[in-house]
């Protein structure tokens, strides 16, 4: 099994250091444009080795993983067009999957399998370098083009088991209506509160003073990849029905708090405490399996992963 990973960014190098804790049976061939990128996923032991060329780096590849953005996912795909071989599988890590499905549709040829992905996790939003155990128990939402191949969806759960997460299927539409509304909605409440305290008086004292949840919003925006004109465009449809509620919220907060309704206050507060609460409890409480050295060869081997 040789794998190729294009992007070795934040989930790409923790890819190839999962891969690499469960197995020596792999090899791994690393590309990106960001020459200390490569430097660090080599050093991390993450990969076995790279290339500075796109296509001598996808040659040879039975499995190639994209974690790149949606700009660099179409020129990528552009440049693997009729370059690699049949029967080639191609796993991206793009947050939305409609834009990048249609994409591979229309830059790819029949013969190469594409299967969209994209792993969630709260531990990812917590880690700023690679680390083997970034994607355990990690959703690993898969999205099938119409026709799909079924050994390239049976490689693809394989693949997102091998690194500790759990492979689910889902329609591309409703992936993405679950991306817009926990995901973006967040990114962009981030965004106008940022701009909001920049904007007013007094902005140099509150960069001075800022900490806690303003210092992770900051984070988030500074290094956030779905933070791009492009993607929010893609997902409009989604992302205007929940501003749409989102706006309807703060306007009824800004009325308890503008009537002094203390009661009805200390009840939204509490019910959606609680809320916060039962939803960090289910996606902290469990370690969702562990893929031992020894079952490593089952799964990319021929073995079938859960479907």
């Amino acid at each position: 099994m040789n794998l190729t990973v294009v992007g070795l960014g934040l989930v790409g190098t923790s890819v190839g250091l999962a891969l690499k804790a469960v197995s020596d049976d792999i090899s791994i061939m690393g590309h990106d444009a960001d020459a200390d990128k490569v430097e660090r996923a080599q050093e991390l032991g993450a990969i076995d080795k790279s290339h500075w060329n796109l296509l001598s780096a996808c040659g040879e590849a039975d499995l190639i993983l994209l974690d790149v953005d949606l700009e660099e996912m179409e020129t990528t795909l552009e440049a693997l067009s009729g370059e690699i071989g049949e029967g080639v599988v191609i796993v991206d890590t793009f947050a939305l999957k409609r834009p990048v499905l249609e994409l591979a549709r229309r830059l790819l040829s029949d013969d190469v399998h594409f299967v969209g992905g994209h792993a969630v996790s709260p531990r990812m939003r917590e880690r700023e370098e690679p680390a083997a155990d970034l994607l355990k128990g990690a959703t690993f939402f898969l999205v099938l083009p119409e026709g799909a191949d079924s050994q390239a969806a049976d490689m693809a759960s394989n693949l997102a088991e091998a690194v500790g997460a759990v492979p689910r299927y889902i329609d591309a539409a409703e992936h993405d209506g679950l991306v817009a509304a926990t995901l973006q909605l967040p990114l962009l409440n981030a965004l106008v509160l940022i701009d909001t305290l920049h904007e007013e008086p007094g902005a140099r004292e509150r960069s001075e003073a800022m900490g806690g949840i303003l210092a992770d919003m900051i984070s988030l925006l500074s290094r956030s990849r779905e933070l791009a004109a492009a993607p929010f465009l893609h997902n409009r449809e989604n992302l205007l029905h929940w501003l749409d509620v989102y706006t309807g919220r703060l306007d009824a907060l800004r009325g308890l708090l503008a009537g002094e309704e203390v009661e009805a206050l200390d009840e939204e507060i509490t019910r959606t405490r609680e809320i916060a609460e039962e939803w960090m409890r289910d996606a902290l409480s469990d370690e969702k399996g562990e893929v031992t050295r020894e079952g490593w060869r089952g799964l990319l081997f021929g073995g079938l992963g859960r479907r």
